[in-house]
């Protein structure tokens, strides 16, 4: 369903040289539909799944363990803490996402996603972190693996 008044490619694109220009932040752009945004902690891959626009960064890999269960548990619980975000698992990798209409895109509502991803993954990084030292759990391949995109 496409939205003829709404360019949705020409406002991603715009909102990142923006940001690219004043802070040195770099994106890629490898289809008219998908960006892939490099943050300080995380990087964000940004697609139009028309109607929708999906923002979608990986926090860490899925946690492997006797555990498990209590730390699914945690997940969910953080879940009903956090605005704006969701946690989820999407190819063995622990992912926060949000969505948005595309008749509600505007050039704020960009970068406040962004916001979103950064403060989000700073913060619950951390307290997942301590989760998984705490329960005895193992993040395969290490932390090195963080930054890595499912196919949203």
């Amino acid at each position: 369903m496409a939205h003829a008044n709404v360019n949705i490619e020409e406002i991603v694109n715009d909102v990142l040289i923006g940001i690219n220009r004043d802070t040195g932040l770099s994106f890629i752009h490898p289809d008219e539909n998908t960006w892939l945004v490099d943050l300080r902690s995380t990087q964000v891959h940004i697609k139009n799944n028309d109607p929708w626009i999906t923002s979608a960064s990986v926090l860490m890999p899925d946690v492997q363990g006797d555990n498990k269960e209590e730390f699914y548990r945690g997940l969910l619980e953080m879940n009903g803490t956090i605005n704006h975000l969701r946690i989820g698992i999407e190819q063995d990798m622990i992912t926060l996402s949000s969505e948005r209409p595309i008749g509600e895109i505007t050039p704020m509502s960009i970068v406040d996603d962004l916001v979103f991803h950064q403060k989000g993954h700073e913060q619950l990084f951390e307290r997942l972190s301590e989760k998984v030292h705490e329960l005895g759990l193992l993040l395969p391949g290490g932390n090195e693996d963080k930054g890595l995109i499912p196919q949203f």
